[in-house]
């Protein structure tokens, strides 16, 4: 006699499914990098991420910005051409 083998379909699809996300925004982020570095003529995404960062920031000094540069890939002009455009605004002068 020939054994049947029983095969229990959905704890092997639950198996292979994974975890839903609640929230899934970056499944898209490619296009909104894109998007966003068209939209407002940045000459990079090292740009689109430092205003990124900056953006739940209150006030911040050179210093603090220089820091989290060391974590991505920056030119020295980044800064000043930033705050050319407008996006940086230099609240108080030393």
């Amino acid at each position: 006699m020939k054994r049947k083998i029983r095969r229990n379909i959905k704890k092997t699809e639950r198996r292979y499914q994974g975890a839903v996300p609640e929230f899934d925004f970056l499944k898209n982020w490619t296009l909104i990098k894109k998007w966003a570095i068209v939209n407002y003529e940045l000459k990079s995404s090292a740009e689109l991420e430092l205003l990124l960062y900056l953006y739940s920031e209150k006030l911040f000094t050179r210093t603090d910005v220089m820091n989290r540069m060391n974590f991505m890939s920056w030119d020295a002009k980044m800064m000043k051409r930033l705050e050319d455009r407008g996006f940086i605004y230099i609240w108080r002068k030393r």
